[in-house]
């Protein structure tokens, strides 16, 4: 199938939305751009009454990872379109992703306050607290890890503090 476009014909008039490219055009006679790309769109079911919470990604050799934060899980799909849901601690809220330079997987658990690594079979099996202990706070305070990236050394994770505006390093070894 190449398909550039996705079309929604239902609205008064059609709006077709294409790689960045937006248009209102009216009726049957709108024609989306030519162009090469093909997409491929799989529908993600995730173990959960709760819907459109699907976050981050990040690619491997094998498969692709991303984040369903108010599912509370990660999935995992495999080029060939098979989809596997690891479950994460209910009300943890995984944001952000990523893979390190050896290949580890890491999540941010939002609503948890910590960054883990699964291993592969989505079990965690390192947890990094990153709630902050505060003078003065009766209790750590979780600055909400957002997004996460690899550092430059390929070893060091970084983290923003969504709730905090606050940027952190975490060295996992």
């Amino acid at each position: 199938m190449h398909a550039s476009c996705i079309l929604y014909p239902a609205l008064m008039f059609a709006l077709t939305i294409c790689f960045g490219w937006l248009a209102a055009c009216a009726g049957p006679s709108c024609q989306p751009p030519l162009t090469s790309h093909e997409i491929a769109e799989l529908q993600l079911n995730w173990p959960s009454e709760i819907r459109g919470s699907t976050h981050e990604l990040v690619t491997a050799p094998d498969a692709v990872y991303i984040t369903g934060q108010n599912m509370h899980a990660v999935a995992k799909v495999t080029y060939e379109g098979e989809v596997t849901y690891w479950p994460m601690p209910e009300g943890s809220g995984p944001h952000g992703i990523l893979l390190d330079s050896q290949g580890r997987l890491w999540v941010s658990l939002e609503f948890r306050g910590s960054v883990v690594r699964l291993d592969g079979v989505g079990q965690i099996i390192q947890e990094i607290d990153v709630r902050m202990n505060v003078v003065g706070s009766s209790k750590p305070i979780n600055p909400h890890p957002h997004g996460i990236a690899l550092g430059s050394d390929g070893k060091t994770l970084w983290f923003t503090g969504k709730k905090t505006s606050t940027l952190g390093r975490i060295d996992p070894d």
